[in-house]
């Protein structure tokens, strides 16, 4: 079992089918929701999975989708957004241009259909100039929420033997940055992930899964690795073993 950080607001499970049947649950019973409590169970056992994994999935986190992936795959996805804060949303951008057609006025707004030519575009983009001096006005008025600078998870791969990590790269479609240790009987491989390659990464990270022992955030283990590690490839490990 992985879990995956999609964005700030969603988190994705993704296990075998195996996994899931010694679990005791079958996909179809689950997305068709057929025993509630059984669910709820099932949800809890995936939050007690994540914890342990260092994956903060909270009570505030619902499972909004499951989808069926090739290769025998379950995928869960968690997110944070609650209906509500969608409601609000989308309500204040429903009064924004309420405002905006009462502060214009309707009886202005429909004189630009009756236009035609050069007069009807002249007016619609007044229009416009008026609705952006008004959402302008909003904005002065609204406190700027202060910027949090996103953080990217790095991940490690652990790979019983060295010709099953070479595989893995080799099946690799894209290169992510990264090291390759040596620990007692462990091949692991770093992933470091960063705002350009995060898609490339969630997707080896699902190909890791049918190559790697285990595939979990990194917690501090590759500085363990430093120290107690044998380094093997410094940089690059992908792309160097699919080379060869």
């Amino acid at each position: 079992m992985v879990f995956i950080k999609i964005d700030e607001h969603t988190i994705r499970c993704i296990m075998k089918l195996e996994e899931l049947s010694a679990m005791g649950y079958d996909p179809e019973s689950l997305q068709k929701e057929e025993d509630p409590e059984k669910i709820q169970q099932f949800l809890h056992e995936i939050m007690e999975k994540a914890k342990a994994a260092g994956i903060e999935l909270t009570e505030d986190y619902r499972a909004v989708q499951s989808i069926l992936l090739p290769g025998h795959y379950f995928a869960l996805n968690f997110s944070n957004i609650q209906p509500s804060e969608q409601i609000d949303s989308l309500v204040a951008n429903f009064l924004q241009v309420a405002d905006a057609v009462e502060a214009i006025g309707r009886e202005n707004l429909a004189e630009i259909l009756e236009k035609e030519g050069e007069d009807k575009i002249s007016a619609f983009n007044a229009f416009m100039s008026k609705l952006k001096e008004l959402h302008a006005a909003v904005k002065d008025r609204q406190s700027e929420p202060i910027p949090q600078e996103e953080t990217y998870e790095n991940y490690i791969l652990k790979f019983p033997d060295l010709d099953t990590v070479e595989r893995f790269c080799k099946a690799a479609a894209f290169n992510i940055p990264g090291r390759l240790y040596k620990d007692k009987k462990d091949y692991c491989m770093l992933l470091e992930g960063n705002s350009e390659n995060v898609e490339d990464l969630n997707r080896l990270l699902l190909l890791a899964c049918e190559y790697a022992d285990a595939v979990e955030p990194d917690r501090f283990y590759s500085q363990c690795l430093e120290e107690h590690g044998d380094i093997i490839i410094r940089e690059n490990p992908i792309d160097v073993l699919k080379s060869l």
